[in-house]
């Protein structure tokens, strides 16, 4: 996957967020609130991870156990670094400038919650972290 399709990847995640917070605040009747669950595709083993100022969007509600890749982007316009830590993991990426990306391999064991959380100071008071949880 190319810089240009990522960073186009994750814009696309972020006005995901944005369209289903607006959809989830609509009130009864709303065009945007549907009567019935949208299907669930379950647990992915790969997700576009975008970091933006000051915030952490990923592309997957849930992560399948066992061996998982994260794509991630910075999208914003300062530096940014991504730590995860959860059952069994605990690793991170290189703070990574503006435009910047890498990928993360990493292995969990079973059902768990990762947290995910920029390290830089003050970053993560300032919204950026996230949970996702692992498992079926």
């Amino acid at each position: 996957m190319t810089g240009l399709h990522r960073r186009a990847g994750i814009w696309a995640v972020a006005w995901a967020v944005a369209l289903l917070t607006a959809s989830a605040c609509a009130g009864p009747g709303d065009l945007a609130a549907p009567d019935r669950a949208l299907p669930d595709d379950g647990p992915a083993a790969e997700a576009d991870v975008g970091l933006t100022d000051f915030a952490i969007a990923v592309s997957a509600t849930r992560l399948a156990g066992g061996a998982i890749t994260l794509d991630v982007t910075n999208a914003g316009g300062t530096a940014h670094d991504l730590r995860i830590l959860g059952e069994g993991v605990d690793t991170r990426t290189p703070v990574l400038r503006p435009g910047g990306s890498t990928t993360l391999s990493l292995t969990t064991e079973g059902p768990a919650d990762l947290t995910l959380w920029c390290s830089l100071p003050g970053h993560r008071r300032m919204g950026m972290a996230t949970t996702v949880q692992v498992g079926p």
